[in-house]
């Protein structure tokens, strides 16, 4: 491959040190797409002697490709993962993957055929790595940062896809142990936001949170939260009542789901902390942007991106991250 060709992907697959996935490091960071990358390659290479069947040097090839896609997408939990985000990223991948030159073109594109199908010995290992990742990383971070749904997820996510090896589903069994263990040491089960349907037409809920009223920052990204999911058109968020009306055409369980993931508790903790430093505004990046002139399309399209970051870090909180989006979210709200 000549050197500019080489730097034109490396400078792409750069994006994954960047872009950042919903889990915590031990240390409290988000980490990045790339980290879990070379987690689960690293984790081919330690359990290559239990698959003697398998070529484990194209495992780690899978593994070593298979989130570049999400250089061009971002990185989505897997439960807010849609059959159109799955579609999205692969087509950016295949575009990509097509400007290779020969032959590094025809080997991407046969792993990701075959990474794909799931019928190979080598691509069901790859996947099983690739949720076992995720699985370990979630018991290596704090079990503040998890959402409610996660208590769950831990002990499912995975299971299936490890069924086909011994090895895998006893290393799934030592995982499980180690969340049951990390959630009774850590202080047991954090709940999700009490709701109750109260009212529910024909594609229209009427919800009623177990709060005594929502402020209005919190029914921004409430409303934002569940806008996310596929099918539902409309949110209207009643402050005073504690209410949600939403309409939809996903199926219902779906949005019970994403009731399920909401934690307006966790961000009254952030939302304290900002207003004791509200004189922290420099250090928080918004001061230039305050002072530029900017035109009413351009300051439109930067609030758009300012707010989709906030809120999709608000559904996800770690301490410095999302007090940086959280403050841009209510600053720039109503420019």
């Amino acid at each position: 491959m000549n050197p500019q060709d080489l730097l034109s992907i490396l400078h792409v697959a750069e994006k994954l040190k960047c872009n950042t996935r919903h889990c915590d490091t031990s240390s409290g960071r988000r980490e990045s797409v790339a980290e879990h990358s070379w987690r689960m390659s690293l984790m081919a290479m330690l359990v290559a002697d239990e698959f003697p069947e398998a070529d484990m040097n194209k495992v780690i090839r899978m593994c070593l490709i298979h989130d570049l896609g999400e250089a061009f997408t971002g990185d989505i939990p897997t439960f807010l993962k849609t059959d159109e985000n799955v579609a999205r990223e692969d087509e950016f991948f295949d575009l990509w993957v097509a400007t290779f030159p020969s032959p590094a073109r025809e080997e991407f594109q046969d792993l990701l055929y075959e990474m794909g199908e799931q019928e190979t010995v080598e691509s069901k290992i790859y996947k099983s790595l690739d949720k076992l990742e995720a699985v370990i990383q979630h018991d290596e971070s704090s079990l503040d940062s998890w959402l409610p749904l996660e208590y769950d997820l831990q002990l499912t996510y995975a299971t299936e896809t490890v069924a086909f090896s011994e090895y895998l589903t006893r290393l799934k069994e030592e995982v499980d142990a180690w969340t049951r263990r990390k959630i009774a040491e850590e202080g047991g089960r954090k709940e999700a936001v009490g709701y109750t349907i109260v009212h529910e037409g024909r594609g229209n809920m009427r919800v009623r949170l177990h709060m005594k009223k929502i402020d209005e920052w919190q029914s921004d990204l409430i409303k934002y939260d569940i806008k996310t999911l596929s099918g539902v058109s409309d949110v209207v968020i009643y402050e005073s009542t504690a209410g949600v009306s939403i309409r939809y055409s996903c199926p219902r369980e779906d949005v019970i789901r994403k009731l399920n993931s909401l934690d307006p508790a966790s961000l009254i903790t952030v939302r304290n902390f900002l207003d004791e430093n509200r004189d922290n505004e420099e250090k928080l990046g918004l001061d230039e942007f305050r002072k530029r002139k900017l035109d009413a399309d351009l300051k439109r399209r930067m609030r758009i991106r300012v707010v989709t970051e906030a809120a999709a870090d608000m559904i996800m909180p770690t301490p410095v991250q999302a007090l940086y989006h959280l403050y841009q979210l209510i600053t720039l709200r109503n420019m």
